[in-house]
């Protein structure tokens, strides 16, 4: 028994299912899942299962894919993972589909799923992503002639360095100099001076702007996805310097505040826009929005200020992931060990 056709459609707050199978025809019921943008996702994701488990028909599998495997890992692994976070492990998965097409897991090799490293040595967390599907089905107990990958330098060539393409101090000078809209300007040279993430400066409130003791708190997230406020990515709030050319920034923005609560009212596809015709005026290359994060990242250190700051400021779990990101800004010209300039020893006789 196949399923042919499946349609997700909702109905008093809730999701129902309406399909048509090879051998019984058409069957409609409710998955009792609450109508949300998370439900729907995982209920296209596991539409069969649903299915069959509503028939109380047991599924044979004649073969055991990375589209079988994959989706039930989402399934029953990602149950509270953030909605963006979801649409990239089904971007992952379908990579990863497109790449094995529809191979029984238990005849792929080792070799094999080193290939698929090389192919995508750039791009790390697609190989983190097949590393827990992997470890997902030895958990299940199923039989593979696999193992997860090592990340060594041969598979991922510069996978967290390759993205950033930071602007320097006199481009940023001629960005924000460039912008006549007040309100876009301002929001840039926030963005430039605070390195917060593009979901973090959208969820920005008055309340969390500390103008006597210039701190900012960052505590959540605007999920583009689906217009909600989260947490932030690490899930941990932090403060942070509201350095002067931020503090000017958020001043002249509160001086027009048209409420008293949410900073930035437009939205991420109208920032978006400005941000790339405003590179296209400038003759600059097109780089993304996120980039004016890894401008401050990189300015900050190039300068000499301190790593584990800069680490703080960017609200990343650890010292090391700053050093992963951007080590290669971090300026090693200091003469090490001066203090032993002067030791000299006076030896007298043979040893």
């Amino acid at each position: 028994m196949e399923v042919k056709h499946t349609n997700l459609y909702k109905r008093n707050g809730i999701i129902y299912i309406d399909a048509t199978l090879t051998e019984i025809g058409r069957v409609r019921f409710s998955t009792k899942l609450k109508d949300t943008k998370e439900n729907m996702a995982k209920a296209l994701l596991s539409a069969k299962d649903l299915i069959f488990a509503y028939l109380g028909v047991q599924v044979k599998e004649q073969k055991l894919t990375f589209a079988t495997l994959g989706e039930k890992f989402i399934l029953e692994e990602c149950q509270h993972t953030k909605t963006q976070t979801l649409m990239k492990y089904k971007s992952n998965l379908t990579d990863i589909i497109k790449y094995f097409g529809s191979k029984d897991l238990r005849l792929i090799t080792q070799e094999q799923v080193r290939n698929y490293a090389y192919d995508n040595q750039t791009q790390a967390y697609k190989i983190a992503f097949l590393n827990r599907i992997i470890r997902f089905a030895i958990t299940n107990n199923v039989r593979l002639n696999l193992k997860p990958l090592k990340f060594k330098n041969h598979y991922v060539v510069n996978a967290n360095t390759k993205n950033v393409l930071p602007f320097s101090l006199d481009e940023i000078k001629q960005v924000l100099e460039s912008v006549k809209d007040d309100y876009f300007r301002n929001f840039l040279q926030l963005a430039f001076f605070t390195g917060m993430r593009t979901g973090e400066l959208f969820a920005l409130q008055w309340q969390d702007c500390d103008f006597d003791n210039n701190k900012i708190l960052v505590s959540k997230s605007l999920e583009f996805s689906t217009g909600k406020i989260t947490t932030t990515k690490t899930h941990q709030s932090r403060y942070i310097d509201m350095l002067p050319q931020a503090k000017l920034a958020l001043l002249s923005l509160k001086s027009k505040a048209q409420d008293d609560k949410t900073i930035f009212t437009f939205n991420v596809v109208t920032a978006r826009n400005k941000w790339h015709k405003v590179c296209e005026s400038l003759g600059l290359e097109k780089r993304c929005l996120y980039q004016t994060r890894h401008s401050f990242a990189t300015m900050m250190l190039t300068n000499n200020e301190e790593p584990l700051w800069v680490s703080s400021m960017l609200g990343h779990k650890s010292l090391h992931t700053t050093y992963e990101h951007y080590v290669k800004y971090i300026p090693q010209t200091k003469k090490r060990a001066v203090f032993l300039d002067n030791f000299t020893l006076s030896i007298k006789g043979e040893i």
